[in-house]
């Protein structure tokens, strides 16, 4: 086993279990935030001082977990296909920060690892024409302007697709493009308007499955299935979080 893969399966480790789940489960805000502050994946974003946190901060502030991670895993080798954990990272930062966009209910304890995204500038801009405009030097301002904000979800996707082909085109792992591809189909399910719509259940069945696979043949997919299990810990965080707010 490399370094790479064992740092990552440790960090798999400290996923939320179903346990956990049923722990937050009908709590409070209040409370969700106290549990995931005694949570190792969770406690050094410092959620336990912030007890009054906004819906919109506190996404931000599980985002930033997440963000935190692939830093972690974009820093701990050189290989080529490790910096689009990096570019993963970067819009999983600007989607968290476009939800609050002039509603100034970020979350103020974090710095971004990134030095070409001004956290802060970003947090504190009030309209989506200041947001843009503090992008203009980054490789995403081309990519969202002047888009409306609705948007930007679905075009920073596009084109983090885009950019994937490049990082990995020297893998030797043949799931690699197989997951590249079935994950644009079920997502094009997901949000289409027909009778084969698929609901994320399926979506992350059949993800999961192939993640699975790639773990076992070799350390890239080892931290592609960490990325896709977190990403969908911190998602299905956010639901919880949101039948809070409108129940």
């Amino acid at each position: 086993m490399s370094s790479l893969s064992a740092k990552v399966r440790g960090m798999k480790g400290r996923l939320l279990t179903g346990s956990n789940y049923q722990d937050l489960s009908g709590l409070s805000k209040k409370e969700i935030i106290g549990g995931l502050s005694s949570l190792k994946n969770y406690e050094y974003l410092g959620l336990h001082n912030h007890s009054m946190v906004r819906r919109i901060a506190l996404e931000n502030a599980l985002y930033n977990s997440y963000i935190i991670d692939t830093k972690k895993i974009a820093t701990f080798s050189k290989a080529e296909y490790l910096k689009l954990f990096a570019l993963k990272g970067k819009i999983a930062l600007l989607k968290s920060l476009g939800l609050g966009i002039g509603q100034k209910e970020g979350y103020q304890n974090f710095n971004s690892p990134y030095k070409e995204l001004n956290y802060h500038n970003l947090l504190k801009s009030p309209t989506t024409e200041e947001f843009l405009q503090n992008l203009k030097e980054t490789e995403f301002y081309d990519i969202l302007y002047p888009l409306h904000k609705s948007l930007y979800s679905v075009h920073l996707d596009m084109y983090f697709y885009s950019q994937r082909k490049r990082y990995f085109k020297n893998t030797k792992n043949p799931l690699i493009e197989k997951i590249f591809l079935k994950e644009i189909e079920m997502k094009n399910l997901i949000s289409a308007e027909s009778t084969f719509k698929v609901d994320r259940s399926t979506y992350f069945a059949t993800m999961r499955g192939l993640y699975k696979k790639a773990a076992f043949s070799g350390e890239e997919g080892t931290a592609m299935e960490y990325l896709f299990l977190k990403e969908e810990e911190i998602k299905n965080l956010t639901l919880i979080i949101e039948e809070i707010s409108h129940g």
